[in-house]
């Protein structure tokens, strides 16, 4: 498990024992942004060995209880953290300006660093090493020599561009989890709300992410020779670039939450997106 979290509190949480960083987890996911923004203070002031599990679920007690929907499930309760496991490192974009160099080939983490708040980084290195494979296969059967920029063009031409979307739709995405207005929070819940409810949209979404199966641009004009072959990834960094167009994303998300709250569809309260 990976907690996404500013510097100083992730060093606040290396700090405490094990036991109040599994009441601090599980916390996490149960009670509300107010309920948390106390926690994180009381963490940053109180000494270690004082903020226990007795501190917490007194902070907890007397404050405001997170509204549940009936069809609105949590993940199940951390029980225990094996002290070991418990470490920290810097969230790091990175995009290497060339894969190849002198006989030289860079892929996986080496060529790119992604946020694992998607979980792409292994996707994207595994991509990255079957789409060499198969460049160097091809340069192997016309006898090229599998060293030279020549054999090797390929690979660089077939996921550069692809790594790219992804490593910007992925920094969008935690730009857009780290906001902590009341607003962005309900449009953020709503709009993964209704990307899980209407099937087609979700089933993108998954194929994007795991299988590689890619939806084709349309349209005419500079945008649309850009945007075919992109797949989701691509319609969605092309989206979400800039302030102007994230607010034309978040503002369908409302209209279209809004046209699915006047259907027949069931709906809880607001939820708090992690």
């Amino acid at each position: 498990m990976v907690w996404s979290t500013r510097p100083d509190l992730a060093a606040a949480l290396k700090k405490i024992s094990p036991e109040a960083l599994t009441v601090m987890v599980n916390a996490g996911y149960s009670v509300p942004e107010s309920t948390l923004a106390i926690l994180n203070e009381r963490l940053l002031t109180c000494p270690p060995e004082l903020f226990t599990v007795e501190k917490i679920n007194s902070i907890i007690q007397f404050q405001p209880a997170l509204a549940t929907s009936i069809d609105q499930t949590l993940p199940p309760s951390i029980t225990s953290i094996a002290a070991k496991s418990i470490a920290s490192f810097p969230l790091r974009l990175s995009h290497a300006d060339t894969y190849t160099g002198h006989r030289t080939v860079l892929v996986g983490d080496a060529a790119h660093t992604i946020h694992p708040l998607a979980g792409q980084g292994l996707n994207m290195g595994l991509a990255d090493v079957r789409s060499l494979a198969n460049t160097l296969e091809k340069a192997k059967k016309t006898g090229m020599d599998l060293g030279s920029d020549l054999a090797i063009k390929d690979y660089p031409k077939e996921r550069y561009t692809e790594n790219h979307i992804m490593l910007s739709a992925t920094d969008h995405l935690n730009q857009i989890f780290g906001a902590r207005n009341g607003v962005v929070n309900w449009l953020r819940g709503t709009g993964l709300d209704v990307i899980n409810e209407v099937g087609w949209i979700k089933k993108v979404f998954m194929a994007g992410a795991g299988a590689g199966v890619k939806v084709t641009g349309t349209g005419s004009g500079a945008g649309a020779g850009r945007n075919a072959g992109l797949g989701w990834q691509g319609l969605l960094a092309n989206a979400v670039e800039g302030a102007g167009q994230l607010r034309g994303v978040v503002g369908g998300v409302a209209t279209m939450a809004g046209g699915m709250l006047k259907s027949s569809m069931r709906r809880g309260p607001p939820g708090r997106g992690m």
